[in-house]
């Protein structure tokens, strides 16, 4: 057994009887999801009590999707596309993006700031329907200084499996996989149902 499988044993051994810092509870969540077969029933139970409090104070990684198994709340997570980055806390952090759809015709970087969701670690979220593409970079400041530049990275919406949701993203998004796939059945179905969506909102309203 290597050292460092001892310390994170010894880590989650602790977080029965003793409570453990956000920063400790995250590294046991991280590594136990990549090594989910050294789990025993116990240990696994804490560690999603451990996703499952973090989710109720509305802070989430994307190491939590190891669990969604068994945690019906990060189904929805599944839909968005979450950048994360690592710094000090005084660091103020900026995500610089570009979404190519079709739709847009001058291609320009924005830049929107990255908050931090717990010690050290800022967070971006996005939603990307099927086919687009998203580059980024991300840069940091430190006392008002401009120190780091990530290199440039670019992310692919992947292709989804087809959702009987009525989720308008879920709609919207199988709509344009029809599209692309020159299916017109299941693109007029889509369009069928977003429509009903959007008459049953419009009843709810008229009706209050």
């Amino acid at each position: 057994m290597i050292f460092h499988e001892k310390i994170f044993q010894y880590m989650i051994q602790y977080g029965k009887k003793e409570e453990e810092s956000h920063m400790c509870r995250l590294a046991l969540i991280k590594y136990y999801g990549e090594h989910r077969e050294k789990l025993g029933e116990d240990e696994e139970s804490l560690l999603l009590h451990y996703v499952e409090q973090f989710l109720e104070k509305h802070i989430f990684l994307n190491c939590f999707m190891e669990y969604r198994a068994k945690i019906p709340a990060l189904e929805g997570f599944q839909r968005k596309t979450i950048i994360e980055y690592k710094s000090g806390e005084k660091s103020k952090v900026y995500i610089h993006y570009l979404i190519d759809r079709e739709t847009r015709k001058e291609k320009k970087y924005e830049v929107e700031e990255m908050h931090p969701i717990i010690e050290g670690i800022y967070s971006k979220e996005f939603l990307l329907f099927f086919g687009e593409t998203m580059e980024y970079y991300i840069t940091e400041e430190i006392e008002g200084k401009e120190g780091i530049t990530t290199k440039k990275e670019k992310i692919e919406n992947r292709p989804m499996e087809s959702r009987s949701s009525e989720r308008r993203f879920d709609i919207l998004n199988n709509m344009a996989v029809s599209q692309s796939l020159q299916d017109e059945k299941g693109f007029f179905k889509g369009m069928e149902r977003y429509g009903k969506m959007d008459y049953l909102v419009l009843s709810l309203f008229k009706g209050k």
